[in-house]
């Protein structure tokens, strides 16, 4: 559980619920991760977190990686810090 004041999809309403539905499509689930869920209250970061994700793990990241390595690289750098997202 995130130890700020979340809006989880199920919960949530104007500007959020409509970042939430961008996310996750026109019926979001009632709830979602704690790391996205954490700047519900903060729709721009939200979005600003969203993009920044895109632009590290889309495919045209221009990293010349492939999807699965750099997931592998997430997990062992969140495994040494351990870090549990």
């Amino acid at each position: 559980m995130a130890w700020v004041r979340t809006v989880q999809p199920g919960e949530a309403e104007g500007e959020i619920l409509e970042q939430y539905q961008k996310l996750m499509g026109e019926h979001p689930p009632a709830r979602t991760a704690n790391v996205i869920s954490s700047t519900s209250i903060r729709p721009r970061v939200m979005v600003a977190m969203l993009e920044l994700n895109t632009a590290i793990y889309g495919e045209n990241n221009g990293s010349g990686l492939t999807q699965l390595q750099l997931q592998m690289i997430a997990t062992v750098v969140s495994a040494a810090q351990k870090c549990r997202y």
